[in-house]
């Protein structure tokens, strides 16, 4: 047996072997020249690259595929880690196909195909720009506009500022419509045309629609401008987008994530996070449970492991030049109730405070207990409040609502 993977020129190369990302099993049978198949009933997919299941069973076997009407017109074409590859374009519509050995055609398979054909939409077009949405009066702003489409169906391609038809000038300039084919799929062909706004102007800014139309059916995509004034820089939260309180739970085992999206031009210089009005120091040791994340458009803080202490409110700072915006985040974490009380020494006559603390969410609820030592050596007494708190468990000193 003679394995051998897609580095058909190292075969003997066991490195190259593991590597593979597929492996072919050749069989020394020269009574089965042709793998045998379960399903000779293929369905055939309009524009797909179609694979016949005609694959020999050792390198010195020469296989065919013929139609079977005449039984002498071969198509397709042997690929080795694939077997009989055809493109649909070659097949008939529900035709019957034969795969045979060359040198001994009494060894021979036959195949039928139904054709399916794919259902014609328009694709959704997409507009993308290197320079963003958010410009500085003067800037040059290309959009560039595309989509695919199928063969016999190409769409017309419009372009319209903010509802109304857009007029070519001097300023908005459209490129000549460029198309790219695809050999594998011959719906994924592709069209691409640019529009260029020279020297913006506040003017300009506004909604820009790529529109792509074929017959009656139409779609389309939109992209929003912004121009500033040069040295206008800003960065916004909006509330719409962004939560004002963020709820984990300790027992979900998942870190806790405050995400905030904002706008801003030209991008950040800086992001400051605050927990309670301290700063969070995120490279310090102490730092470690804490990861910040800055995208274009969103700031995250990733609190690894939360606990009920790391409830507070969190601030976010952000700095675009002399611009300094923020945002307030509460988080909530559920967790078991912390408790602490420390033990209190004093003499006769003296007044008594005694601090209870505890952290928890929600807001806890707590009874105090007062065991009397007045008859007991404080030695045995104390000894006596362990064993009662062991026993009974302090009959619940703690509760939650």
């Amino acid at each position: 047996m003679d394995l051998f993977g897609d580095y058909k020129d190292h075969m003997q190369d066991y490195e190259a072997q593991f590597n593979a990302s597929s492996i072919y099993v050749w069989l020394s049978d020269p009574n089965t020249p042709i793998v045998p198949q379960e399903n000779t009933n293929i369905e055939a997919v309009d524009g797909v690259k179609f694979v016949a299941q005609c694959r020999p069973t050792s390198k010195s076997v020469q296989l065919e595929l013929v139609l079977a009407a005449d039984n002498k017109t071969s198509i397709g074409r042997m690929e080795r880690s694939a077997g009989m590859v055809v493109d649909f374009d070659s097949l008939d519509n529900g035709a019957s196909y034969i795969c045979r050995d060359k040198e001994r055609p009494n060894f021979y398979t036959t195949l039928s195909t139904h054709y399916v054909a794919r259902p014609f939409y328009l694709y959704r077009p997409n507009i993308a720009s290197e320079c963003g949405n958010i410009v500085p009066e003067g800037s040059t702003v290309v959009l560039n506009c595309t989509v695919a489409f199928c063969d016999g169906r190409k769409p017309n391609m419009e372009w319209y500022f903010n509802g109304e038809p857009l007029v070519q000038s001097e300023k908005l300039l459209l490129s000549e419509r460029l198309e790219t084919s695809n050999d594998e799929d011959y719906c994924l062909n592709e069209m691409s045309e640019t529009l260029t706004i020279q020297n913006a102007e506040k003017s300009d800014a506004g909604s820009y629609m790529c529109k792509t139309v074929e017959g009656w059916s139409s779609n389309f995509a939109n992209y929003k401008l912004y121009v500033m004034e040069t040295g206008g820089d800003f960065v916004y939260f909006n509330p719409v987008d962004n939560q004002p309180v963020v709820n984990v739970s300790r027992s979900a085992g998942r870190p806790a994530r405050i995400i905030l999206n904002y706008d801003s031009y030209p991008n950040l210089h800086s992001v400051e996070w605050y927990k309670d009005d301290k700063p969070i120091c995120v490279s310090c040791k102490k730092g470690h449970r804490y990861e910040v994340i800055v995208t274009p458009t969103e700031l995250q803080l990733i609190i690894k492991n939360p606990t009920v202490y790391d409830a507070a409110r969190y601030t976010a700072v952000a700095k675009v030049g002399s611009i300094k915006e923020q945002y307030d985040v509460m988080l909530f974490v559920f967790d078991k109730p912390t408790l602490k009380m420390n033990s209190i020494y004093a003499v006769v006559g003296e007044h008594l405070n005694f601090s209870c603390q505890s952290r928890a969410y929600p807001e806890p609820v707590m009874d105090l207990y007062f065991i009397p030592c007045s008859s007991q050596e404080w030695s045995d007494c104390m000894a006596y409040e362990e064993s009662e708190r062991v026993n009974r468990e302090l009959r619940s000193i703690f509760k939650i609502r």
